[in-house]
């Protein structure tokens, strides 16, 4: 169903915001031209077309499918974008889950995907003998939006409904109340420091404890949400956050075992990295795995707001990007 909507779009950056999804396939975009498969699958894609490319070459009667820049004429056996490809190729390379694909798929026809097992002769076949080519990966650091950074505890225990809202100038709280309330966090950054044309390869969040009471690591594990652009129906911290699913992703885990001053950093999921966007804000947030132990004492862990008056307590939010090439 999925392959059927894309049709004959090329594979490439989907970056208009007309930007639509498959209902059965949400982390991939398409719009009228092109196709961008989930962030964790560019790379699995592109050597997977690397290969067509190089196993069928118009011999006995088989179609010379070919790698190209440009969308070429209706009926031709091409694909693109090539340079696009090459770019997937680095920044998402060989892990574990391809190379089993590989292995089962040698299984049962007998013959491997030479780009799975050799990644640098990509270099050698499609960048016209040339010396590998690193992309060149920068690093940007947002601007905490200090205001918005709070927490939300529920109205009743158990009924999941955001009631008092409370910025903290020192900490973000995350856990249970002293009436087993559920308390979630929530942090904010400004990211326009990002070029527009950047493209997302990682980010990393870094949170350090402030204040710990009772027993949180009996909550277990903190789970950190992405939300594009904000949580809610508005930029402002209120009630709706607490709850709100719409637009939401999982960015990733903080174990539980918290130290005060001991620094965490959560790597976010890279099927989390497309809400990080240029120009607009970004907001996480943190709430505990088991919400509440029913031992009717506060058990929390406070992280570091934007206001902290440490500011090596201060959260921080670290991206990586890649520019196109010859920016």
């Amino acid at each position: 169903n999925v392959n059927s909507a894309r049709g004959n779009q090329q594979f490439g950056e989907c970056d208009t915001d007309d930007c639509g999804f498959h209902v059965e396939a949400p982390d991939a975009l398409y719009d009228g031209d092109t196709f961008e498969p989930p962030a964790s699958l560019k790379g699995d894609i592109a050597r997977t077309l690397m290969y067509m490319d190089v196993r069928y070459e118009g011999k006995n009667g088989e179609p010379n499918l070919v790698l190209q820049e440009e969308p070429g004429e209706v009926g031709c056996d091409c694909m693109g974008e090539l340079s696009t490809l090459l770019e997937w190729h680095f920044i998402d390379p060989v892990d574990a889950r391809e190379l089993q694909r590989n292995d089962e798929i040698f299984a049962i026809q007998g013959n491997r995907n030479p780009f799975v097992d050799h990644p640098e002769w990509v270099s050698v076949l499609f960048l016209a003998n040339e010396a590998p080519t690193e992309p060149v990966i920068e690093s940007a650091f947002p601007r905490p939006i200090a205001w918005k950074d709070g927490s939300v505890t529920e109205r009743y225990a158990g009924q999941d409904v955001g009631a008092i809202v409370e910025t903290r100038s020192i900490g973000v709280s995350v856990g249970d109340s002293v009436t087993d309330q559920d308390v979630r966090g929530f942090l904010a950054y400004s990211v326009n420091n990002i070029p527009a044309e950047a493209e997302i390869v990682g980010a990393t969040l870094h949170l350090t404890p402030v204040v710990v009471s009772g027993e949180p690591e009996k909550l277990g594990p903190i789970t950190v949400e992405i939300a594009r652009g904000h949580f809610g129906a508005t930029p402002e911290l209120e009630p709706e956050d607490f709850e709100d699913t719409f637009g939401v992703r999982m960015a990733g885990v903080i174990p539980a075992n918290y130290t005060i001053g001991e620094t965490r950093a959560i790597q976010i999921e890279k099927t989390a990295l497309r809400y990080i966007r240029s120009g607009a804000s970004v907001q996480f947030r943190l709430q505990s795995e088991v919400a509440t132990d029913g031992n009717n004492n506060r058990d929390q862990v406070s992280f570091g707001s934007g206001d902290h008056n440490n500011m090596l307590m201060r959260p921080l939010l670290e991206i990586h990007y890649m520019l196109p090439q010859g920016n």
